[in-house]
């Protein structure tokens, strides 16, 4: 999925001679009582201010950045002029996308996204994982795609099933 997709193409930027990080928006989720209850999904899954303070205006200023969870791929800085690889979702949303410079749509149908929420997260966080998903996840996914459809909106649109492509 997203996380996968990020890290092999931090991963390929770098052996290609090309410094890159994959980082997680869930590393930049609001803390507790910082979650807004209405707006954009981004705001409520990503704290945006935090991730504009301490990720884009630092590297966009050309700093090194410290990062002391590591990335995707277990790095601990960011060199100046490194590609940021952010994964995450709602990412078509207006509130961000204009601060990037590229965006790769994964287009994955709901039943294979339940199909890996089931896999993944029922088993790290329990059923109320998937209930949330079903009730709240997928139904602002599918708004967010109304509102920005992704195929105008991002510069590649990927088969989020097998996003390296068919053999």
């Amino acid at each position: 999925g997203k996380t996968h997709v990020a890290r092999d193409l931090a991963r390929l930027l770098r052996e290609r001679g090309q410094p890159a990080v994959a980082l997680s928006l869930a590393d930049f989720a609001p803390g507790p009582g910082l979650t807004p209850e209405a707006g954009d999904p981004l705001e409520r899954a990503v704290d945006l201010a935090r991730l504009t303070r301490e990720l884009l205006r630092p590297h966009e200023a050309g700093e090194a950045i410290a990062l002391p969870r590591g990335d995707l791929l277990g790095q601990h800085e960011i060199a100046p002029g490194a590609t940021l690889v952010l994964e995450g979702p709602f990412l078509l949303g207006n509130k961000l996308r204009c601060g990037l410079d590229r965006l790769i749509h994964l287009d994955v149908p709901e039943n294979v996204a339940w199909q890996r929420l089931r896999g993944r997260d029922a088993r790290g966080r329990g059923p109320g994982a998937l209930d949330f998903a079903q009730e709240t996840l997928f139904p602002q996914q599918r708004a967010l795609e109304r509102r920005t459809p992704p195929r105008a909106s991002a510069e590649l649109v990927l088969d989020g099933t097998n996003p390296l492509g068919h053999e």
